[in-house]
């Protein structure tokens, strides 16, 4: 699924709901693979590892979107909890349009994922159905890929962020750098459209990409980023930060400034894992608004037909 202009800011953690993992918590490995895609994939793998055997995390959030020469910040919270191998979340986003605010609360209690969005214009209400989601990948799962801890059944979260990020980029660089105030380890993980998502992309470019060749991205529109950037602490591999980037016209880089440009930004900070989140935070009350069935658009989002 590639981001639209309207849920880029969104896109880092739209598709929360509910996550089963059977998965146990492992020390980030001292020897990583050289080679760098190797690399990545061992820690992606673990970071998901990771994020599925806690049970609670709670982050304040804080996000930057610039598109169509429009600069918007916001700010939210999210947080999750697993208990019986159920794992209820809740994100809420604030986002400053003007003298405007836009808001998203995402809220999954177990049965349904609740999706209420209130924009300048309009609200709306969705609702996913979690047990007909979660049979719908299980039917697709043929080869068993659902068992492998590498793909484990997840509907949402942060472990769907990082699998999500995973399957539509390909890493080619990983380092070792510092973030914030503190100067935190973190690896710096960098990489491009896998050339499956290129094609849905470039769809006239299908055969170059297909042979092997190097798309046109410039062809791309103007709101998709060509790469992202994904940094991990280095103590536990939590995500901290995710930028979505766009290469800059080679006639407008300036000698010694980055050759590209952030779309958009999803800063984590605050970070709790493992304290103890009130229970009615994952409770929700649609009220007066009348809800949209949408499943059938949510399976479809994950790569299968419902």
């Amino acid at each position: 699924m590639s981001p639209r202009p309207s849920n880029l800011p969104i896109l880092l953690l739209a598709l929360a709901g509910l996550a089963a993992s059977n998965a146990a918590a492992e020390a980030p490995s001292d020897t990583a693979p050289p080679n760098p895609a190797a690399k990545a994939d061992t820690l992606l793998r673990q970071a998901v590892r990771n994020i599925e055997a806690h049970q609670s995390i709670s982050a304040k959030l804080r996000h930057e979107t610039d598109l169509f020469d429009k600069h918007l910040v916001g700010s939210g919270t999210y947080r999750e909890v697993r208990s019986d191998d159920v794992r209820k979340m809740r994100l809420e986003l604030r986002t400053q349009l003007g003298e405007q605010t836009s808001s998203l609360v995402q809220v999954c209690d177990g049965k349904y994922l609740w999706i209420h969005s209130n924009l300048p214009s309009e609200a709306k209400l969705g609702r996913v159905d979690v047990a007909k989601a979660t049979q719908a990948l299980e039917k697709a799962d043929t080869d068993g890929v659902l068992a492998r801890p590498r793909a484990l059944p997840s509907l949402g979260g942060l472990a769907r962020l990082v699998r999500g990020i995973d399957a539509a980029f390909e890493f080619s660089a990983v380092e070792s750098g510092q973030w914030g105030k503190d100067k935190q380890p973190v690896w710096r993980l960098q990489g491009q459209w896998r050339r499956a998502q290129l094609v849905k992309l470039l769809p006239n470019q299908k055969e170059t990409i297909e042979g092997g060749e190097s798309p046109d991205l410039s062809k791309l529109p103007e709101q998709i980023p060509d790469q992202v950037v994904l940094l991990l602490q280095q103590e536990d591999l939590f995500p901290c930060r995710v930028e979505y980037r766009r290469t800059l016209p080679e006639k407008t880089i300036v000698p010694g400034s980055p050759a590209s440009r952030a779309l958009v930004t999803m800063d984590l900070f605050e970070i709790h894992i493992d304290g103890r989140i009130d229970p009615s935070y994952f409770n929700y009350s649609p009220g007066d608004i009348k809800s949209t069935d949408q499943t059938a658009a949510f399976i479809r989002a994950l790569g299968v037909q419902p």
